[in-house]
């Protein structure tokens, strides 16, 4: 089956037991429901050769005393979830994710200097990590615009903190370590999102499942340029992506961003089979 629906309304529950693809028409499409379980079956966004083209958004609705998914006794699952148990693929347009100040930046500025050539673009927000002994002094800025000749980027606000940084990397000097700061490009085209509401977090659970017919349901989950945000919830251990009992498929996740958590960014606990590469987790 193929969803094309532009945006969907909010569901209470979606259970996926055969394929569910969002449609290459050049359409942005919206899922919206509180709960998704993958339960036979697959929920696939684009794939390796042909990454999903327009935006694909899931936004996972409710607030901290919703009605609860529950798998076993062994798993809290929670609410506000993508529960994997079946197959999940979602391929996002790759983007150039991360770059490095080429000048040093101070407080109250609002223009930026990084690496020509990039594919950054207005309405990106970007990420600009600390360089002082302050760990907190990080930047969060929306791009007004950006130079692809000069590298310059105009920000939509001033920036709080210092960041420093330098035309050339210091890894020659500091053992292979270039000190400048980093930017991190936060924006990509495939989105799973919490509904901001209530300071409850959504969350993408990834575990392995026995029916009471004894067949072995095994969550695997692949997520190549996603993006991931508003999401875990605080006081538990329900992060935004969580690997909990995930022993009998795979998952991958690679050049995705991780970020505006309100509890753990991810969890792995009792799993394995899973390889994590060119991805960012930040906040908590």
């Amino acid at each position: 089956m193929f969803l094309d629906l532009e945006e969907t309304p909010v569901l209470k529950s979606l259970e996926i037991n055969g394929r569910l693809t969002f449609m290459q028409n050049g359409k942005n499409i919206h899922l919206r429901s509180k709960q998704i379980l993958v339960r036979a079956g697959e929920l696939l966004i684009g794939n390796v050769t042909h990454p999903f083209e327009a935006n694909a958004t899931i936004t996972l609705h409710g607030v901290q005393k919703e009605e609860t998914l529950v798998l076993s006794n062994s798993i809290t699952a929670g609410n506000k979830i993508l529960a994997v148990i079946g197959n999940v693929k979602f391929y996002g347009k790759p983007r150039s994710q991360m770059t490095r100040l080429t000048a040093t930046v101070f407080s109250g500025m609002s223009e930026i200097s990084v690496e020509p050539g990039l594919d950054w673009k207005t309405g990106d927000e970007i990420y600009l990590a600390p360089t002082a002994m302050q760990n907190e002094h990080s930047d969060y800025r929306t791009i007004v615009d950006y130079d692809e000749e000069s590298g310059i980027v105009k920000l939509n606000k001033p920036l709080q903190f210092y960041h420093w940084g330098a035309p050339l990397s210091t890894a020659a000097e500091y053992n292979g370590v270039d000190m400048r700061g980093e930017v991190v490009l936060l924006s990509r085209n495939v989105k799973i999102r919490g509904e901001d509401v209530d300071s409850w977090g959504g969350q993408v659970l990834v575990t392995d499942f026995f029916e009471t017919d004894g067949t072995w349901r095994k969550g695997s989950l692949i997520f190549d340029n996603v993006q991931i945000y508003n999401c875990s919830q605080q006081d538990t251990y329900n992060s935004a992506i969580r690997f909990e009992a995930a022993i009998g498929g795979y998952s991958n996740l690679t050049n995705s961003v991780v970020h505006g958590s309100m509890a753990w960014s991810a969890n792995f606990y009792r799993s394995n089979n899973i390889y994590v590469a060119n991805s960012y987790f930040i906040g908590s």
